[in-house]
């Protein structure tokens, strides 16, 4: 069972873009996750024809699976207790000492986690973010360059310029990204080396990850070239967990026909596909693909000839994408889990909280529902619940 909690580890608390970084660097954790067909069968679901990309999710002609899912929202909102009062501001300050606390840790993993959710509030985290880069660990430093240039932070200028020459391909790739957002010119060259030819799968996928968050559509014949070629050249079991990112990248670099393959990698087949599915979710939520709504929708609410849902892990990630997409549906999902004795699923129930609270408007009663998870007694948790207050309270 040790895949299954360190998938946990990057999935509840990486989500948004270490997943991909972390665990390779660091050599500590794997960074996707792995199915969980020894403890909950994946049940198989044929795949149901695409909803329009123009379809009214909230209109009276929404699909029977749409407004089943509405039906149960609105069952469990009321009977759901009415959230009491957070205090917000103390929420956000235990918040950010337990992000600061976990910044200090000896575990690699720990730190790599903690300055990633420093990016939700970068001036407070400042120095988070600063340590990280500087970190002996390539993975750290890989998930702190991320972060540093997504959030703009050109104040690390010259910090990150001479990691563009350093020893690991993932920290390289990083560096270039973080400097293209700081408005340089890097040369963006070497990615395509990293994508193509470089031995190691885990730099393969971040070069794939950069070239995607930097979004220009020159890259759109190299992600095209690693998916003919490089796909093929990895063990039969990573290749379509790689063809999966290189799908992602190409829809973040304009090729908007490429998100019907992301939804097609939604449905799990047989046991070993739901770590695509969940990869296929994430990407969803990542790219903010509205019209495939009805597609999350159905996986939230299937079930089998028995009566088995997906497994938890599946349903919860759901919930996550739909909250990045606006969509509170998830809400009942991730309440469920909020209290299971496994802390991957209680870690992961927070973190959809998070963006569920963050991006629709059940703010407060996520927030509600996240702050006593700050005193759990898992450590996995309490970070997760950390990054979870600030996204609600930003």
């Amino acid at each position: 069972m040790h895949h299954s909690h360190s998938w946990r580890r990057s999935l509840a608390l990486a989500g948004l873009l270490s997943t991909t970084v972390v665990g390779a660097s660091c050599q500590i954790a794997d960074p996707k996750p792995r199915s969980q067909a020894a403890a909950v069968p994946a049940p198989v679901m044929p795949a149901p024809d695409p909803a329009p990309a123009s379809e009214d999710t909230g209109s009276e002609n929404a699909a029977p699976v749409q407004r089943a899912a509405a039906q149960a929202t609105a069952r469990s909102a009321r009977s759901l207790p009415a959230p009491g009062p957070a205090n917000l501001t103390e929420s956000r300050e235990k918040a950010i000492a337990i992000i600061e606390s976990f910044a200090r840790s000896n575990d690699a993993q720990q730190r790599a986690n903690a300055v990633e959710l420093a990016g939700i509030a970068p001036k407070r985290l400042h120095d988070v973010i600063q340590s990280g880069l500087l970190d002996t660990n390539p993975g750290v430093r890989s998930v702190a360059l991320i972060t540093a240039g997504r959030n703009k932070m050109q104040e690390f200028r010259e910090i990150i310029r001479p990691l563009s020459r350093d020893p690991s391909g993932m920290v390289r790739a990083a560096a270039i990204y973080a400097l293209y957002r700081f408005g340089d010119e890097p040369d963006q060259t070497p990615l395509a080396k990293m994508l193509l030819t470089d031995d190691s799968p885990w730099v393969n996928r971040q070069a794939a990850f950069v070239l995607g968050e930097i979004g220009n559509p020159s890259s759109l014949p190299l992600l095209q070239s690693a998916s003919a070629q490089r796909v093929q050249q990895l063990p039969p079991a990573q290749q379509p967990i790689f063809q999966v990112q290189l799908t992602e990248a190409m829809v973040k670099v304009g090729a908007e026909e490429q998100r019907a393959a992301l939804v097609a990698a939604l449905y799990p087949t047989q046991s070993d596909d739901a770590e695509v599915a969940m990869l296929a979710v994430q990407a969803i939520g990542e790219t903010g693909d509205k019209s495939s709504i009805a597609q999350l929708l159905g996986l939230a609410q299937y079930r089998d000839r028995q009566g088995n849902p997906y497994p938890a892990e599946l349903r919860i990630a759901v919930a996550s994408s739909l909250g990045r997409l606006g969509m509170d549906t998830g809400l009942p999902i991730a309440q469920e889990f909020l209290t299971a004795k496994d802390e991957g699923l209680r870690a992961q129930s927070a973190h959809a909280l998070g963006f569920i609270g963050a991006g629709t408007t059940k703010g407060q009663a996520s927030l509600s529902l996240i702050a006593p998870m700050l005193d759990d007694q898992s450590e996995l948790v309490r970070l997760a619940a950390a990054g979870a207050v600030l996204r609600c309270t930003k």
